[in-house]
């Protein structure tokens, strides 16, 4: 049985929040591409409601490839994938949506539940430190931490200048300068300890054999599941080297996977 959460795509505000989210994208394109792209969201959104969901999914895949992407359509996108029984893709698709919307309740519950039907391995195993760092970058999306980041920087060098103009030497000016370079560089430092963190990333599309080779006739190692989430590590031939969160490694075929 679906979670009733998964329905919440129909949610006339979730439908009203995507489309102001697109026609905002769309204020920097031509007018033409503009209003293909709508009608192709508009039409997503009733395939969707009819319950035809390769058709939603074309859609919603035909607006992203023209380079109009938001995590609403990606979430969107994830459930018509989810709803058509395609799990791999629904979790490359939630993935992409939590990058974007990284503080989504909708995203974050329907994605957890998927991760359940797939039977996952979950993430690595991560010391206390780094818990805490993941927990503090996933709660900002890129864009987030890079804006953050360098307005704190920015504000930090202004204030500077002002005080050597102003000949300030109060400490709580010096403090305040030191607080805000800290956190200019915990913000910039957080955004590339997470694009480093998502680089090689990748979502099996469908069950797949990992071998000991990469050849059709080595000998299988373990199974992944529609859905699990790996990384690749090496590329040769059409097949991808990629390592499980238990650090169980192997060969699958390129074509069962796909990055983040």
């Amino acid at each position: 049985m679906l979670s009733p959460r998964v329905l919440q795509h129909k949610n006339l505000t979730l439908y009203l929040r995507g489309l102001i989210i697109l026609i905002l994208l769309l204020l920097t394109v031509p007018v033409s591409a503009d209003d293909e792209a709508l009608a192709r969201f508009v039409s997503a959104e009733r395939f969707y409601k009819d319950k035809e969901y390769k058709k939603a999914i074309e859609q919603y895949e035909l607006i992203i490839k023209n380079g109009k992407e938001s995590g609403q359509i990606y979430y969107n996108l994830a459930n018509s994938y989810f709803k058509n029984g395609n799990y791999g893709k629904a979790v490359l698709n939630y993935e992409r949506a939590k990058r974007l919307m990284p503080r989504d309740s909708d995203v974050d519950y329907n994605y957890k539940y998927v991760l359940k039907l797939v039977k996952d391995f979950g993430s690595e195993k991560k010391g206390f430190v780094i818990k805490i760092i993941d927990k503090f970058t996933s709660f900002h999306s890129d864009q987030e931490l890079v804006t953050i980041g360098v307005t704190i920087g920015f504000i930090a060098i202004g204030l500077y200048l002002l005080f050597l103009f102003l000949k300030i030497t109060l400490m709580i000016g010096k403090i305040i300068l030191v607080v805000l370079s800290i956190l200019a560089v915990i913000y910039m430092g957080g955004f590339k300890y997470k694009v480093q963190n998502q680089v090689g990333t990748a979502v099996i599309l469908d069950d797949s054999d990992a071998r000991f080779e990469p050849r059709e006739d080595a000998t299988v190692y373990f199974k992944l599941n529609e859905g699990n989430r790996v990384k690749m590590m090496k590329f040769e031939g059409g097949w991808v080297k990629i390592r499980r969160s238990d650090d169980k490694q192997g060969w699958v075929q390129q074509i069962n996977l796909e990055g983040i």
